[in-house]
């Protein structure tokens, strides 16, 4: 499979926390195609602005909560990997 992905990086800082806001647009050729942000603190320990962001992130833009890993979806979605899973089951 093949992934094109756009990517852009941003970096916030409040109250001598930095966090870094990652976006990314990926696209797997016959596979899945999704947006992802992702927040981290670079530095710093104030969780719950992170926290308080996020809420806002999520509320403001619609955006949903997932723990999977990027990597982890891209190939859940394909579809060669799908039909091997399921010859296995």
């Amino acid at each position: 499979a093949h992934a094109n992905g756009v990517h852009h990086k941003f970096v916030l800082v409040k109250n001598g926390t930095t966090i870094e806001a990652k976006y990314d647009r990926i696209e797997v050729t016959d596979g899945p195609k999704f947006k992802e942000l992702e927040l981290e603190i670079k530095k710093g320990t104030d969780l719950e602005g992170l926290r308080n962001l996020a809420t806002i992130l999520h509320q403001t833009a619609r955006l949903e909560y997932i723990a999977i890993q990027k990597y982890a979806r891209i190939i859940e979605g394909m579809e060669k990997y799908n039909s091997i899973a399921k010859a296995n089951i």
